[in-house]
């Protein structure tokens, strides 16, 4: 947590070769299965790449019968069909060429969490922010405290966050505002604790509490300083989502409207860089 989250990606790789010499299949797997496909997806990395080597991670998994590292990778790859592939997406519904909508696993397991993990960045990838605020309301710190430590701790507690505070600014109900707002506090004290990791959450949360108080200036300031970071930091869907959380505030006023479109194109192409292709199409359809 105190180190850029990239610079594991070595680390794991070495792990699971060293783990697979000496027979330790369980932890190599999951060496290989962060290396090759959590860690990508968290850093905003291309996704046909990421899901080209879930195919491959996939296969050892079921080879060494490691189930709960087999359903993670079926999990965050049917995330991504459905962020990429229009022919094949149902959009927030997590389920289709690679998933069975009939598996279940016990709340204890980690593949478990990720599925929460999976369906809770649906939500919010495909701008449905009300279920996604509701959401998290109801399960609260549940992946938080089943998962303490691990990277995607940090990305999950943004996504409610921002969830949050779409869902506040969406609805004006006051629960979410309130939620967001502990959520912000949590991840400003982690950056204040030197996680590098951080900055452009930190950023972003600033702009959507300023556009939730309707302080235009410093929402924009803010949301051009995230969009800056993480652009800087090569986090693509990252850019996406920023530049289309402030192309939805900028269209609140009528004389931003030509920024608004500006930042709009700037979430499609940025969309499209990243490879969510039906996330593209959702927007492009908003837009005719």
């Amino acid at each position: 947590w105190t180190q850029a989250i990239s610079k594991c990606l070595p680390a794991l790789g070495d792990g699971y070769v060293v783990g697979m010499q000496m027979g330790e299949t369980v932890m190599s797997i999951w060496d290989l299965v962060l290396q090759r496909v959590i860690i990508p997806l968290l850093l905003g990395h291309p996704l046909d790449p990421i899901k080209r080597d879930c195919s491959k991670v996939l296969v050892q998994a079921e080879e060494f019968a490691q189930q709960d590292q087999a359903l993670v990778v079926r999990y965050l790859w049917q995330l991504m069909i459905n962020l990429s592939d229009p022919s094949k997406s149902i959009g927030t519904i997590l389920e289709g060429e690679v998933l069975d909508p009939r598996v279940h696993k016990s709340e204890n397991t980690l593949s478990h969490r990720m599925l929460y993990f999976s369906e809770a960045m649906l939500l919010l990838m495909f701008a449905d922010y009300e279920a996604a605020a509701q959401r998290a309301i109801e399960r609260g710190d549940y992946y938080f405290k089943s998962a303490p430590g691990t990277a995607t701790n940090i990305g999950e507690t943004f996504h409610r966050a921002i969830s949050l505070y779409a869902g506040a600014r969406q609805t004006k109900k006051k629960k979410f505002k309130k939620a967001a707002i502990k959520l912000q506090k949590r991840i400003v004290g982690w950056q204040k604790a030197g996680n590098p990791n951080v900055k452009h959450f930190v950023l972003v949360l600033d702009a959507e509490s300023a556009a939730l108080s309707n302080k235009l200036e410093m929402a924009k300031a803010k949301y051009q300083e995230a969009i800056t970071v993480a652009s800087k930091d090569g986090y693509l869907h990252y850019v996406a989502l920023f530049n289309e959380r402030y192309a939805d505030y900028l269209l609140q006023d009528p004389l931003s409207a030509d920024e608004a479109m500006k930042r709009r194109c700037e979430a499609i192409e940025a969309y499209r860089e990243w490879g969510a292709h039906a996330k593209v199409e959702q927007m492009m359809g908003e837009s005719s």
